[in-house]
């Protein structure tokens, strides 16, 4: 077993620990570093102006396969399935989510890091709506009210 491997392994087994014990502080821990990663990213896109956004695109997107082989690698995981529905459904959330990373990142091109962060807020607003015609779930009261108050909030802040 190679180095690399052994010290993976054990990071995977402090942080499977740490996620057992203490599961609701450690979904905070990782909403809270997936938020700041984000939002660094964002700003390094914009110390990097002389580039396009498709350029940047295209860069982020191969780091994507690099690491995700990596850690495909690295845990024993499949790339391809025998089932051809999940395969599907892999190739249309990865459709959808380039999309989703390409309007994103030629929108910072055209305003804030700031602005653009404030509208993107209303993904959770978003994915209640869709969880809801997709999904069947149940939209309650409550979501509706904070929904509606974070798009309130995101046209004042906005400012468009």
């Amino acid at each position: 077993m190679s180095k690399v491997k052994q010290g993976y392994d054990a990071i995977v087994k402090k942080f499977t620990e740490i996620e057992s014990s203490k599961k609701k502080y450690a979904a905070y821990f990782h909403s809270i570093l997936a938020g700041i990663c984000f939002t660094s990213a964002s700003i390094f896109f914009r110390k990097l102006r002389h580039l396009s956004s498709s350029q940047i695109l295209q860069y982020r997107c191969a780091q994507h396969v690099i690491f995700t082989v990596i850690f495909m690698s690295l845990n024993d995981m499949k790339f391809h399935y025998k089932e051809m529905t999940t395969n599907r459904l892999l190739m249309v959330r990865g459709i959808i989510g380039c999309t989703g990373a390409t309007l994103y990142y030629i929108s910072l091109s055209h305003i804030s890091v700031s602005e653009n962060t404030v509208i993107m807020q209303t993904t959770p607003v978003l994915t209640g709506v869709l969880a809801t015609l997709i999904l069947k779930t149940k939209y309650e009261y409550s979501q509706l009210v904070s929904a509606l108050l974070c798009i309130f909030g995101v046209i004042l802040l906005a400012k468009p």
